[in-house]
């Protein structure tokens, strides 16, 4: 799922009230509701041979060749969104944190062939925000379950 949530003002979001609006939307989207933002549902996929979801605001890909192969990912955005993004991900498989991103490019990543065989059948969560000139929100979430 991608999700961008911009403020309903033209007034500019500040730092405190941008953390609060990614709180809120997040807790909107666990409720099942859609608000003011632009929402769909990801459903989850497998990790092999490839797993996307996204749509115009920028997509989410997963590839893994297949049983106990490294799981190479990455997030791809619209152009608007290459530049003057701060990006948080987490990785997590089966619940358990393996990587974590906080950068301002377009965010991507590996799980290493051990690690990705030791969570074989087991679900990978790659989710996190990314803030847009401090006033747009993307919320973004995929879920695929590794070879």
């Amino acid at each position: 799922m991608i999700v961008i949530n911009r403020p309903i003002t033209a007034a500019r979001t500040t730092p405190v009230r941008s953390r609060l609006a990614v709180l809120a939307l997040a807790a909107m989207v666990a409720a099942g509701l859609s608000g003011c933002s632009q929402t769909a549902i990801a459903p989850q996929g497998h990790c092999s041979p490839s797993y996307e979801v996204g749509g115009a605001e920028g997509k989410l890909k997963v590839q893994q060749k297949g049983h106990g192969q490294a799981i190479t990912w990455g997030i791809y955005v619209a152009s608007k969104y290459k530049t003057g993004t701060v990006w948080a991900v987490k990785v997590r498989a089966n619940g358990t944190n393996i990587d974590a991103k906080n950068q301002t490019y377009e965010p991507h990543g590996s799980v290493n062939a051990a690690r990705a065989k030791k969570y074989s059948g087991k679900v990978l969560e790659i989710s996190g925000t990314a803030v847009h000139n401090k006033d747009d929100i993307l919320t973004f979430s995929g879920k695929c379950k590794i070879a």
